[in-house]
């Protein structure tokens, strides 16, 4: 039972804050999980020509092709508190990245660094 509550503990930390090799694996992982649900969430965002889209926390950021092929000119920015997560996305989307269509940013998970309405709000 100890072994079971330390694995869960590990998992907790890598989902929260992803380090290292094991922080890698699982978003790979989280990415293969989810990326059913994650398509389904793009297309409910109706993205349309000339948006700005923001994402919290994109993890590796495998998705973002997805979210690129929903409508040109679309401009991409991303957070994270994870360094690693944010290096693993910017090496994930180097073409995107070069072409100044997506960027990919440390946080603290606290304050947005974006000016006040530089995004919309999603209104459903």
């Amino acid at each position: 039972m100890k072994q079971d509550n330390d694995f869960l503990q590990k998992l907790a930390a890598q989902l929260s804050c992803p380090q290292n090799n094991e922080g890698i694996d699982v978003a790979n992982m989280m990415h293969d999980s989810n990326i059913g649900m994650t398509k389904k969430t793009i297309a409910a965002l109706n993205i349309t020509k000339g948006d700005l889209i923001l994402e919290i926390g994109h993890g590796n950021c495998k998705h973002l092709s997805e979210i690129l092929s929903e409508a040109e000119n679309t401009s991409y920015y991303g957070l994270e508190i994870s360094e690693l997560m944010q290096k693993q996305a910017a090496e994930n989307n180097i073409t995107a990245t070069q072409g100044n269509q997506a960027s990919f940013h440390l946080y603290d998970g606290n304050k947005i660094p974006f000016s006040n309405n530089t995004f919309q709000d999603f209104n459903c």
